[in-house]
């Protein structure tokens, strides 16, 4: 099993368990992870602040974050009954407030941009997001969003992530992994800090009694001859605004064959953003 570990760990250091490439399509994350926001967090909402009467339509409020940097934001479309569109962003540092233009006649193609920000949003007539992305003057970044419900309260979390591996490859992992929750669901993105810096998005997390969990299982070819199925567990506890929690990455088949063996673990820790 030594030998299966450290084939493992050959894989790791190559970067292959990192988050998975953003255009391969593909889940091959190491995600994780620790995230660690230090600031104080500001005064938030804790009821929705979407109309009821735009539940079900494409106006009305929509939250996410940003992961390439980090980042998080707030779009109105119209949620008082105007036609008012407005993006509220927090990016790197910078704080912008962006009124957004639309076209076409459904799905709506809403754009905002500013000083070299541009976020570019495509939603259905019943509020659907079909896709977004998210330009700045240095490069682009992953967008997780979600439509907030009158009913439904959307928060928004940034953190930082960190996981050391021992010998024989004795480094450490670390990166961005922004988080969006909603009802039972949480949607994430990661960024590695380690070249090349690879991205992945996931929206199929769990949210359930204040408690944030991703799975992830992906195959692993280290060139050893064999073929390994990693799971990645990440379960962190909401309290305060704040959340915190622990990883876990495990071996849990070779060839096929059933087994269980922990490569290493790691703690997670983020604060909410909205």
């Amino acid at each position: 099993m030594r030998k299966i570990v450290l084939a493992i760990f050959a894989v790791l250091a190559l970067g292959v368990l990192q988050c998975g490439d953003e255009s391969s399509g593909n889940d091959k994350s190491s995600l994780l992870l620790l995230f660690s926001q230090g600031s104080t967090s500001p005064t938030f909402v804790n009821t929705p602040e979407a109309n009821p009467l735009y539940d079900a339509s494409n106006q009305g409020i929509y939250k996410g974050v940003l992961t390439g940097s980090s980042g998080s934001f707030k779009i109105d479309i119209g949620n008082d009954g105007g036609s008012g569109k407005k993006l509220y962003l927090t990016f790197n540092g910078v704080n912008l407030t962006i009124d957004g233009s639309v076209s076409g006649t459904g799905p709506y193609t809403y754009t905002f941009t500013q000083s070299g920000y541009t976020l570019t949003v495509v939603i259905q007539a019943n509020g659907t997001v079909n896709s977004a992305t998210f330009d700045y003057p240095s490069g682009s970044a992953i967008v997780s969003i979600i439509k907030e419900k009158s009913d439904v309260l959307v928060k928004s979390f940034e953190g930082t992530y960190s996981i050391t591996y021992g010998p024989p490859v004795n480094t450490t992992d670390t990166g961005v992994f922004n988080v969006t929750v909603s009802g039972s669901n949480a949607s994430g993105s990661c960024r590695s800090d380690i070249p090349p810096n690879s991205q992945l998005s996931s929206n199929s997390g769990t949210f359930s009694s204040n408690t944030i969990t991703f799975i992830w299982t992906n195959d692993v070819a280290p060139g050893d001859g064999h073929t390994y199925t990693i799971r990645q567990t990440a379960a962190a506890t909401i309290s305060n605004d704040t959340l915190s929690g622990t990883v876990e990455i495990r071996i849990i088949a070779v060839d096929g064959t059933p087994t269980d063996q922990l490569i290493t673990t790691g703690t997670w820790q983020g604060s909410r953003k909205l």
